[in-house]
């Protein structure tokens, strides 16, 4: 475990001062993802008698460095399609955003309904009178293989995908014109995601409550040193930010016995076991030699494989709990490498982490070239925040390859953009500047 924080610790240095000082960089968001876990399994090793294997080790290391290696390789990619020369030319794009206000309106409105419709499904799968029962129960069933017992329609799966891209996106542009124009633009455009994150509880997540916290904290760093052209004021602003992850810890705690967890471990021991139970699971993975019998792929591509097949899987979705070696139920994740270990072996485990450190460079380093030229990629940026939580739980599970990568995700990307669209006024014409 020393060796973990050890080597987590030293990448989340190197690729701060490397990356230019941006705290943000996809390389930081993942390794500051695994240097918690690491902590918490290490706070919880004498309790759990944990002694993690050297193979686990060398997998967790190895993965990292080669993501490491994805990233540094995008930057090459990006400069080689957008060469620094280009700067020359001195364009500056002075594209006008607006705040729509009859967007936002029907946005919430359909947003509301929506949440409404989804209490009364949820209300009626159990037959519960308390809400907290109720979304017990639609959890429980979701994973198991009853799932089909739950199952919204599928007009209003895609209402609260449509609504889910336009909450995002208005909650952007809010930002944009408090950080980057200084307007104190109109408290509206954030109630789309208030509702969001209130449809969000109801279903049972809390995970999509940091989901938005990330993607607001990432989005107004980049806003920031849009504005200020520093990245010291921006890292800064975030480090100031940072007060709400200590909010959020303990709200995530209190609020598990309402969303129907019945654990009643302490706060420490509670968080210990959320942060640090994924590395220690995939390590009794490893040296159990849980090995089942499926697809390549399954596991890693659970949406395609759903999509090709027809019909879900459980065990692709859900794992079975582990108990630490002295008894102590540790959980049921076991990081994002055990999919692309089970899948595809080390070969897999290398060649998935480095196009998803490809994939995250890509769009990192869009987004800084376009603030350099004064030339915001919004679009981008709202894409990279969204998605950023994938990369910052890959120590908990993956939820890029298995969820993200599907036709639902293209379609709404689409919707982001189309939402993103709406909110903007025909651009002026590029205007040379000496």
């Amino acid at each position: 475990m020393i060796t973990l924080i050890v080597s987590f610790l030293a990448i989340n240095i190197i690729s701060f001062w490397y990356l230019k000082r941006n705290i943000v960089n996809p390389i930081n968001i993942l390794a500051i993802g695994f240097l918690a876990g690491a902590i918490a399994l290490y706070y919880a090793k004498d309790d759990w008698n944990v002694s993690l294997d050297n193979k686990t080790i060398f997998i967790l290391i190895l993965g990292t460095i080669v993501y490491c290696i994805g990233v540094l390789v995008a930057e090459f990619i990006v400069d080689a399609f957008s060469p620094e020369r280009s700067l020359e030319k001195k364009y500056y794009l002075d594209a006008e955003l607006i705040s729509n206000s009859t967007l936002v309106i029907t946005l919430i409105i359909v947003e509301v309904i929506a949440t409404f419709v989804v209490y009364k499904y949820i209300m009626g799968f159990s037959g519960a009178t308390s809400l907290s029962s109720a979304i017990s129960y639609y959890r429980n069933t979701l994973m198991s293989a009853d799932a089909s017992l739950v199952q919204f329609p599928g007009w209003l799966n895609q209402i609260m995908k449509v609504t889910m891209a336009g909450s995002y996106v208005s909650l952007f542009i809010f930002m944009y014109f408090r950080l980057v124009r200084e307007k104190k633009e109109s408290w509206i455009l954030i109630i789309p995601i208030i509702v969001y994150m209130i449809q969000s509880l109801i279903l049972g997540g809390r995970l999509q409550l940091i989901r938005v916290l990330l993607f607001t904290l990432i989005c107004a760093y980049f806003l920031t040193m849009y504005k200020s052209k520093s990245s010291k004021k921006a890292n800064r602003f975030l480090m100031a930010s940072s007060k709400w992850l200590i909010i959020i810890l303990p709200f995530f705690y209190l609020i598990k016995g309402f969303l129907g967890r019945t654990s009643s471990d302490t706060f420490l021991t509670y968080i210990a076991r959320y942060l640090g139970g994924p590395i220690e699971c995939f390590d009794l993975y490893i040296k159990g030699n849980y090995f089942s019998s499926h697809l390549k792929g399954q596991e890693t591509f659970a949406s395609i494989y759903q999509l090709v097949t027809g019909k879900g899987d459980v065990q692709s979705l859900t794992f079975r709990w582990m108990q630490s070696p002295n008894g102590i139920w540790v959980g049921n994740v076991y990081t994002g490498y055990k999919r692309y270990f089970v899948d595809f072996g080390v070969t897999g485990v290398v060649i998935l982490l480095f196009l998803l450190g490809l994939i995250f460079g890509c769009m990192y380093f869009i987004i800084l070239r376009s603030i350099k030229r004064r030339k915001l990629a919004g679009y981008v940026l709202m894409c990279y925040g969204f998605f950023a939580y994938s990369i910052l739980f890959e120590f908990f599970d993956d939820t890029f390859f298995s969820v993200s990568v599907s036709v639902g995700t293209i379609l709404q990307l689409l919707e982001m953009y189309v939402f993103y669209r709406l909110f903007l006024v025909s651009a002026k014409s590029e205007k040379e500047i000496n």
